[in-house]
């Protein structure tokens, strides 16, 4: 839901200019920070899509899904955003629990 709001963001703000009753019109900096999640999230799509398959995945297959989730999240705790890092904090210590 989140990657096709963000295929529309400049209609988004397109539609901010023009009808003056729409007041949600998000920053340039929300919609980078969205791009983010998506970005960081899409990993965990794909193992999840994997895993809850109807057939039985292999460690071969999901393996390589769960190695870019922990290398993603770890570059992403040194992130300049401060809320991404927040977030990514505690995805991480979740992960590392499992």
């Amino acid at each position: 839901m989140l990657q096709s709001a963000i295929n529309y963001c400049r209609v988004f703000c397109g539609l901010c200019l023009r009808d003056f009753n729409f007041k949600c019109c998000s920053t340039s900096d929300e919609w980078r920070r969205a791009e983010k999640m998506c970005e960081i999230l899409k990993p965990f799509y794909n193992i999840t899509s994997l895993i809850s398959s109807s057939s039985y995945p292999t460690l071969n297959l999901y393996f390589g899904e769960i190695w870019k989730i922990e290398c993603l999240v770890s570059s992403y705790l040194i992130s300049g955003d401060f809320l991404i890092q927040n977030m990514v904090k505690t995805m991480k210590e979740k992960f590392d629990k499992y």
